[in-house]
């Protein structure tokens, strides 16, 4: 009777393993990239070896932002949720990459902090913070948040009413625009694929809540808020 017991707890053992034990693969944003792969949780602790997109990795425990994981060479470290194929989809699933990456800036009322988002929701992991006024590189948008990686190659999601275009001359006594278009669709996201809120007609004028993203803007008009084909507006 013992040995049965041991057994059926062994089995249970060993299948707890394999629940918290799963195959995944590091994605990145930028093909080809690779990040660094930490001894501990975070930012701080030293690198123990560097992961490229696409790699296969192992993943052993997951936390609320980093997971612990193992490499097909039997390194284990740390790197975060947003970079694991599976366990951060929200950093892929409806993000539109930009074809051309450039320049913004982060820009905020109160020259506060901003807080980096796993994915595209402020409900999710929190990877970092931006300082405003820190220049960052557009890898990509989400609805209403902007994939960004700053300087020293963090990336993560922000509101991108906080991003305005290192060229735009846009301000707060100069935010707003008139559709010149017998009418024009205010989207979900910023490209044709994305489904449409309301339709503006030509004359109608709505408040530019950011001109990150250079073709499209995120606007809002009235209880309404969505992106807009800058060709447009003017």
């Amino acid at each position: 009777m013992k040995r049965k017991i041991a057994i059926a707890l062994l089995v249970c053992f060993l299948l707890s393993l394999l629940t918290i034990a799963s195959a995944a693969s590091v994605k990145l944003a930028v093909k080809g990239g690779s990040i660094c792969l930490r001894t501990g949780p975070g930012g701080s602790y030293s690198v123990r070896a560097y992961l490229k997109d696409g790699q296969k990795i192992t993943v052993l425990s997951t936390g609320s932002s980093w997971s612990k994981v193992k490499t097909s060479t039997g390194k284990e470290g740390y790197i975060k949720n947003l970079y694991i194929s599976g366990i951060g989809k929200l950093y892929a699933d409806g993000t539109t990459y930009v074809a051309n990456k450039y320049k913004a800036v982060v820009k905020t009322s109160d020259n506060s902090k901003i807080t980096m988002r796993a994915g595209a929701s402020s409900s999710t992991g929190n990877v970092g913070t931006v300082k405003s006024g820190s220049t960052v590189t557009v890898l990509g948008t989400n609805g209403s948040w902007t994939l960004i990686s700053t300087s020293s190659g963090t990336q993560g999601f922000i509101s991108t009413k906080f991003l305005s275009d290192n060229n735009s001359k846009s301000s707060a006594k100069n935010n707003t625009a008139t559709v010149n278009a017998s009418g024009l669709y205010m989207r979900k996201g910023p490209a044709v694929t994305y489904d449409i809120i309301t339709c503006v007609k030509r004359g109608g004028k709505v408040t530019v809540l950011s001109k990150a993203n250079r073709k499209w803007w995120l606007v809002s008009y009235g209880k309404y808020s969505g992106y807009m084909y800058s060709g447009y507006l003017k």
